[in-house]
This record gives C-alpha cells, structure tokens and sequence, in this order.
C-alpha cells in the first residue's frame, strides 16, 4: 500500500560509506533519508560546512530514480540528456526517439540516481546489469559476472554545475547503493575525456578493455571515438 502524499516519511536507511568515501570534497557531508513506496524517491541532501574558494552553490539533493518517480521527471531527464550529449567537447547528433527508447529502457531495468539544485534537474545517472551492455567484450573479462555487476551506463550533469562534485556524488551513492546486490561495477568512457578518467581512477576504476563506436556529430558528419572500459570491485556482497 502506498503512503499518503501527505503522510511522514518513515527513514529507513543511513548513508552508505560507499557515498561517504567519494564526497566530493570534506567541505560537503551527506545526510539520507529514503522513503517507502509511492512517487517519495530516497532523498540526500548535501550541505556545505563552509565557503570552498569563495563559492557559493544552493544545496544539492539527490533522489534515487525507479519505475515509480521516473513518469514525473521523465520530460527534465529527456531535455538533460539532449543537453549532455550535444553540447561541448563531445557533442553528438542524438535521435530524439532513440534517446527516449533508451531512457526508458535503463530505469526499466536498472537503477538511478537524480540531482536537483532547488527545483532544477542538474544531474542524472543511471546503471543496469552488465548483461544488458551489448558492446561489453565480454571475452576479455571472462570471469566477470555480468548478471552481478552494475554497469554504469548513463552519467550527465549540466555544464553550469561540472567539476563541482555533482558527478562524484551521483555515481558514490549509486555505487553504494548497488552493493547491496552487485558483486562488481563498470563504466565506459571515451579516452579523451581526461577529467572523466581521473574521477573515476579515484573512485577505485581501473581500465579493463577498449572499444571502437561509431557516431554522428552535430554537423552530420561521422567520426569514432576509442571507449576505454573501467572496473571496480564493489567491498559489499550480494546476500546468500
């Protein structure tokens, strides 16, 4: 039975070490509070302990996204992912229709994580079982249990808040939560995206494979990109 919209959130869960480990800077603590069932996504609310370089950011809240929230911020998730993908260094052509069909697809399946500033979506990110990564070289990483680990298919944050540890925060409480039933983690990113690579070494990531894709940049024009693959053992075990 679901909760009244209206009824007090019962807390049923800490924050996870996993999250604690990879703040994104000791001025920032993490505070969760997760709700039951209903449109109530699990929320964290990070507050500044102090002025970072004279910085000042709204606080940043982070929900968990599933089957349930995800029809209310199905619209603010679609217009981020347009805005991630086809703007800066590694714009791309985006089909409107295979993006939405992709979308859709990742929170049927896996699992997410949103960032809101105030009332504004500023980051999503989204993982599945490995199993569902078509281009994984599975052959590589033989003894890699696909159906235990997450892959992290889906990390976008707005240009306005990049390389303000939004990222970071999103894929530490991912992580965390993923723990709980995933053995192992991984992620794709292109090998030109330097500041994505050194995130994720910090985060435990080590290169595993690479691959080869094809895209289409905003110009119409085609080109590749080399993908390098990250692992990380995640310290949690999926219960007995």
């Amino acid at each position: 039975m679901l909760p009244h919209r209206h009824s007090k959130p019962r807390r049923v869960a800490a924050i996870g070490a996993a999250a604690l480990s990879v703040a994104a800077s000791p001025a920032w603590v993490v505070v969760a509070e997760a709700w039951e069932g209903g449109e109530h996504p699990s929320t964290l609310f990070v507050h500044p302990l102090k002025t970072v370089m004279n910085e000042t950011m709204d606080p940043t809240r982070l929900y968990a996204l599933n089957e349930f929230n995800y029809p209310k911020f199905r619209s603010q998730i679609f217009y981020l992912y347009l805005h991630a993908f086809t703007t800066g260094e590694q714009a791309q052509y985006i089909d409107p229709q295979q993006a939405e069909s992709r979308l859709n697809e990742l929170v049927q399946r896996g699992m997410g994580v949103m960032a809101f500033t105030g009332d504004r979506l500023v980051g999503v990110v989204l993982g599945l079982p490995l199993r569902y990564d078509g281009d994984f070289p599975a052959l590589e990483m033989p003894n890699l249990p696909i159906d235990t680990t997450l892959y992290i298919a889906e990390l976008m944050v707005h240009a306005d808040l990049r390389g303000r540890g939004v990222g970071t925060a999103l894929i530490g409480e991912l992580l965390s939560r993923a723990a709980e039933t995933h053995t192992d983690a991984v992620i794709r990113v292109w090998e030109e995206n330097k500041p994505a690579l050194l995130l994720y070494n910090k985060l435990g990531f080590h290169p595993v494979a690479t691959i080869t894709q094809t895209k289409k940049h905003v110009s119409g024009e085609s080109f590749e990109m080399k993908k390098i693959y990250l692992h990380k053992h995640l310290s949690i075990s999926p219960p007995v």
